[in-house]
Parts: structure tokens; sequence; C-alpha cells
């Protein structure tokens, strides 16, 4: 109602969904079957990431130069102890290419020999697909490490697919618990963004 109210398109999707690429790919289908034309790129962006500036989604776009690749997934840099261990944060590692190797929800790289030194990276919810990798992500059952993660992109990984991690120095939030969403609010009301459309 809220987006409608403000001359945006909405798209309502199965309430079966356990996962948000699956929604964003059954989104996809009823916006190419509406006007009868297929997308190539799309981006989404989760709706537990009200931290998001308009230029951290841009830079997902210019990797799909490289016809190899088909998934782009931003990720921040972990700087405090407690959100590494936080299980609420996807943590993902990767190859010399800055392909995933995996994705998380314990802290990897292991800390046991001490965290400070860790390349550390968590996984946003701005993700962008070539539309056929969305499409085939959808036709793709459930595999084992993500169900036990409860991380969709690891189904990626399991069969076989790439996704392209691409760091942003900007700050990034995962809304998962009271406290966050209070400094998600506190950051909103000075958020350059935002104040456009107030």
């Amino acid at each position: 109602d809220y987006i409608e109210s403000i001359g945006g398109q909405v798209v309502m999707t199965s309430p079966l969904h356990d996962r948000a690429s699956t929604r964003t790919a059954e989104a996809i289908e009823i916006i190419e079957n509406a006007e009868q034309k297929k997308i190539d790129i799309a981006v989404m962006v989760q709706g537990d990431e009200p931290i998001v500036s308009p230029d951290v989604i841009k830079s997902t776009l210019p990797h799909f130069h490289d016809k190899a690749v088909q998934i782009v997934n931003i990720m921040s840099e972990i700087v405090q102890k407690d959100i590494f261990y936080d299980r609420n944060n996807v943590k993902v590692v990767f190859d010399q290419q800055h392909n995933a190797l995996y994705f998380s929800r314990e802290p990897i790289p292991s800390p046991w020999k001490g965290w400070e030194q860790l390349p550390r990276y968590m996984q946003t919810g701005i993700i962008a697909f070539r539309r056929d990798a969305l499409i085939h992500f959808n036709n793709t059952p459930e595999t084992g490490l993500e169900k036990y993660e409860s991380v969709d992109m690891n189904r990626i990984l399991e069969t076989g697919g790439s996704i392209r991690m691409v760091a942003t120095s900007d700050f990034t939030l995962g809304v998962d618990t009271k406290e966050e969403l209070e400094l998600a609010e506190k950051f909103l009301r000075t958020d350059m963004f935002v104040q456009r459309y107030i």
C-alpha cells in the first residue's frame, strides 16, 4: 500500500517462499509476463537491509561486463568481534578472483589462531543475478549445505556455480534484533538519501 501510494509498482509473490532468491525469481517471471519482455539483470535488495546507498547497488553492474560472471554479491568487512561471532551475520570466504568459496553463519576463516589478522567479510542482502542464473537457481532443489547454514547462496556453490564477491566500504546493516533496528533508525535520520524524500 505504501509503495503504491508514492507511485511505485508492486508485485505480490507466493507466501510459501523460504528464500529471498526464489521470491525474486517468481517476481521476475510475473514482471516478464506482464511486460512481454525479458529482463537481463535483476538486483535483489533484501528488506532487512535498510541502509543501502544507490551507489552500492550500482557497483554490482560493471562486473557483468565479464561474461563469466553470473551472480554478484556485495560484502562488507567485519570490524567488530561480536559481529564476527553473531550467527545472524552470514560470513563469506572467497578465492583470489573474489569468487565465493563458502558462506557460513559460523566465524570463517576459523579464528583458532586469533581473529585480528583474518580476512573477515559478511555477505549483504544485495545480490545481482543474470536472469538465466536466477531462473536456474529457482528450478534447482534446495541443497544440504544451504539448509544447514540457512544460506541460499550455498545452493549455487554446491551445484557448481560461482558468485563474484564485491567489497563495499559503505556502512551496511542487516536488521535482525531490536538493537539493530534502533541503530538503523538512528542512522537513517541523518542519511542523505532519506533526506531527499522527507
